[in-house]
């Protein structure tokens, strides 16, 4: 698991534990309890915060792979270059084309790797600050609803389809939508 979705996974978990839904559920004497379900993944990518996010990183990508894609260009063009001129070029200047061959190459690793680090620190900046947002929405709706508890399926392991710890989930007690539907109003009013 990458460090991103630890990060995601652990998040969420602080995130969603003090919430849940709609399943009434027998509790002690004539209480009932209200359980709820949100699907983090769902509210993140539906969200039009989360789309907003989604669309911001996949430009910030694009970006990142054009400079990297000019910079592999260069590489392939020296290459070339070196290949064509190697039986006219001194041994000396030979020895300086493959010396800058090689710092091409590593200046290109270098770029691709610092390209990953920032999309995904981008990425979980973006991600952190929606699920907070997110988790006062929920926090809002448990309150107002009366839940004891709001579950998510967070992706921790191989344990179900979903990679969550819950094996099976009654789609009414699903909140996902509402959570959706109001944090997306929220987010108009800002």
């Amino acid at each position: 698991m990458s460090n991103v979705h630890k990060f995601l996974v652990i998040l969420v978990i602080i995130a969603l534990t003090p919430l849940l839904s709609h399943a009434k559920i027998p509790f002690t004497g004539n209480e009932e309890q209200k359980i709820g379900y949100v699907n983090i993944f769902k509210a993140l990518n539906e969200s039009k915060k989360g789309k907003e996010a989604k669309a911001k990183l996949e430009q910030m990508r694009k970006e990142k792979l054009k400079e990297i894609e000019k910079k592999r260009k260069d590489i392939e063009s020296l290459k070339e270059e070196l290949i064509k001129q190697s039986s006219v070029l001194s041994e000396g200047s030979r020895k300086d084309k493959q010396l800058k061959l090689e710092k091409l190459e590593r200046d290109y690793k270098r770029a691709y790797k610092d390209a990953q680090y920032e999309l995904n620190r981008k990425e979980m900046e973006l991600t952190s600050k929606i699920l907070k947002e997110i988790r006062e929405v929920v926090r809002e709706i448990g309150k107002e609803g009366s839940y004891t508890i709001i579950l998510t399926d967070i992706p921790i392991s191989n344990l179900s389809e979903s990679g969550g710890l819950l094996l099976y989930i009654d789609k009414k007690i699903d909140i996902t939508d509402e959570v959706i539907k109001r944090y997306n109003a929220r987010a108009g009013e800002k």
